[in-house]
């Protein structure tokens, strides 16, 4: 996909061009609008009327071959709806949905595996139930975590990770020591443990799904809610599938089945309503603003470590669950001071970054404010041998008239000169013909240096100097955020009038700047050369790219200014992601004035 700028003609005033057709606001979701509310109502209809044709069943044959139907209305579409979004999502995010699209088989393959154990009363199938729903949820565990980290911007995975560990745990751990002894003794133990195993899983889902939930902004928060919904929903549905077995199948089955069709449906509308472009995380601020200020998982284990220990004061006749209560206290405090120390070397490294920021835009700086003095001296250089030429030109044609007048008038008609006039009106009009030219010369100069100044000879100059430009230009434009890594690649033989130069400073502003506000890139690369008599601007990067984007004054004012020296600008899709803009424009000699002040000595009729 490719957006071509036409050339535009210096000098023509906008309101006379043709209007340039803007294209259309890309949709933000994979799928069109139509496609989701369908497959909302599609859901939304469906959950009542699985709950009402399942009120009447009873038993484990009955409900386990009732949660499978349901599995089946809600698995084929589904799957077939994340297949989708994951070819339609940005191309660093398909492996992530590609893991979740696992996920999401396997638990439907858990529930046909459930059905073929009930069924045929086969143990090795029995035994075997728990592994394939280990194995699904490590799938899903490993996409959470990819997401976590790409939204993590300078924070540690590993605390991160610490983090889920320790609310699990603490959320997990004192309800386990309630329900272990009835699961391990019920004799529907392999299913419950199964279920059991589903709710840990979940729990640690939502732990991570929040996670992700509060990093990303409001605007881009849809798909993240959804996904915070499907993890509670699948909470509520495995823990009520553990209390069925637990119960010995005693509980209605119609909410129940309810419950697991809106767990499902929600899968299903979790990977509908996915977005194209990933949600930006916490690279969006700078470091120090990145650094952990909120203690919500060290409360939730304040909390949990005195249930715990109620509960083991409460059991302390049952030696296993006494000894399974202390392992869990000192696991949590265990997992609360190792996360506390890496935190807190997190926050070491973020304001490291800081510092080292500022540092960097302090050499930039340096770098820009040297180029700026040597150019003042080159002005005033310049200016003060445009005075003194200038003086002397006038004091030459002063001299001329002063010899002139001394010599005083020849009689009429005495040949003089070799019959070209009297010496005096020859001396003047030399005098006036060299400084007619040398105000020619000055008025050429001068113009030149009112408007820009070349680049020195000497160090700082030429392809240095556009390179210093561009790199002080980013730094100033991120500040302290995060930024891509850039690679300023100048030609090094390269020598640019000043209109060129300004003109390809400019587009390459614009392009940069177009990153900054849209592209969440990780890599910028600028590239200035030139092929023949053309020079060539290239700014790359591999960001979302330009299928969502809408063309404003950026790309118009980079149309503008190109069309200064009769240039052209590209903007395409680049290879693997991102965006490619192209300058060409051509390199000729200074544009020559049209007329120059004419000198001529008016003498006496």
């Amino acid at each position: 996909m490719a957006i071509r700028v036409p050339t535009v003609t210096a000098g023509v005033p906008p309101s006379v061009l043709p209007a340039r057709p803007r294209a259309a606001r890309a949709e933000r979701f994979v799928f069109p609008s139509g496609l989701r509310w369908a497959a909302t109502a599609y859901v939304v209809a469906t959950i009542p009327l699985c709950a009402y044709q399942a009120a009447d069943v009873r038993g484990q044959r009955g409900y386990i071959t009732t949660l499978t139907l349901v599995t089946c209305v809600y698995a084929v579409p589904g799957l077939i709806v994340a297949a989708m979004a994951g070819r339609g999502v940005a191309l660093r995010e398909r492996r992530t949905w590609r893991l979740w699209t696992a996920g999401f088989a396997l638990v439907a393959w858990d529930a046909f595996v459930i059905q073929l154990a009930v069924d045929h009363d086969l143990r090795p199938v029995k035994l075997s139930v728990a592994p394939a729903v280990a194995l699904s949820i490590v799938v899903i565990g490993v996409a959470n975590a990819v997401v976590i980290r790409a939204r993590s911007g300078q924070r540690a995975a590993v605390v991160d990770a610490l983090d889920g560990l320790a609310a699990t745990v603490a959320v997990v751990a004192p309800v386990g020591l309630f329900a272990t002894q009835p699961i391990l003794s019920s004799p529907h133990a392999w299913l419950a443990a199964a279920t059991a195993l589903v709710a840990i899983g979940a729990c640690h889902g939502v732990v991570s799904v929040a996670t992700v939930t509060a990093r990303v902004p409001r605007g881009h928060r849809t798909t993240a809610v959804l996904g915070l919904a499907l993890m509670v929903a699948v909470v509520a549905d495995s823990s009520a599938g553990t209390l069925q077995a637990v119960r010995d199948f005693d509980l209605p089955t119609g909410p129940l089945a309810g419950l697991h069709a809106l767990t499902l449906g929600l899968s299903g509308l979790f990977f509908a309503w996915s977005q194209r472009a990933p949600a930006p995380g916490l690279d969006r601020f700078p470091p120090q603003a990145q650094a952990r200020r909120r203690s919500t998982i060290t409360v939730v284990v304040l909390v949990a470590v005195p249930v715990v220990a109620v509960e083991a004061w409460l059991w302390r006749d049952d030696r296993g669950r006494l000894l399974a209560a202390v392992a869990i206290a000192l696991a949590l405090l265990g997992l609360s001071g190792l996360r506390h120390l890496l935190a807190s070397r997190e926050t070491i490294r973020l304001y490291g970054a800081v510092e080292a920021a500022a540092d960097e835009r302090g050499r930039l700086l340096a770098d820009v404010m040297g180029h700026v003095d040597a150019d003042r001296q080159r002005v005033a250089a310049h200016l003060h041998r445009q005075a003194v030429a200038l003086y002397s030109a006038m004091t030459t044609f002063t001299a001329a008239l002063d010899r002139a007048q001394a010599l005083g008038p020849h009689p009429t008609g005495t040949p003089t000169n070799h019959g070209h006039g009297p010496p005096a009106a020859a001396a003047v009009a030399l005098a006036a013909e060299r400084m007619r030219r040398d105000l020619a010369r000055q008025v050429d100069e001068l113009r030149q240096v009112a408007v820009a100044v070349e680049p020195l000879s000497r160090g700082g100059a030429g392809p240095h100097r556009l390179a210093a430009l561009v790199r002080a230009y980013v730094a100033n434009l991120y500040g302290d955020a995060p930024r891509p890594d850039l690679t300023v690649d100048v030609r090094s033989d390269l020598a640019l009038h000043w209109t060129t130069e300004a003109v390809v400073l400019r587009i390459v502003q614009e392009a940069v700047h177009n990153v900054w506000r849209h592209a969440r890139a990780a890599r910028l690369r600028v590239t200035i050369g030139a092929t023949g008599d053309r020079l060539t601007a290239e700014v790359l990067d591999d960001g979302v790219g330009i299928g969502g984007a809408q063309l404003g004054r950026g790309i118009d004012s980079m149309e503008v200014v190109a069309g200064f020296v009769d240039g052209e600008l590209a903007i395409t899709e680049a290879p693997g992601g991102g965006t490619r803009v192209l300058a060409a424009v051509d390199i000729g000699p200074p544009p020559s004035p049209t007329r120059r002040p004419q000198l001529r000595v008016v003498g006496d009729r």
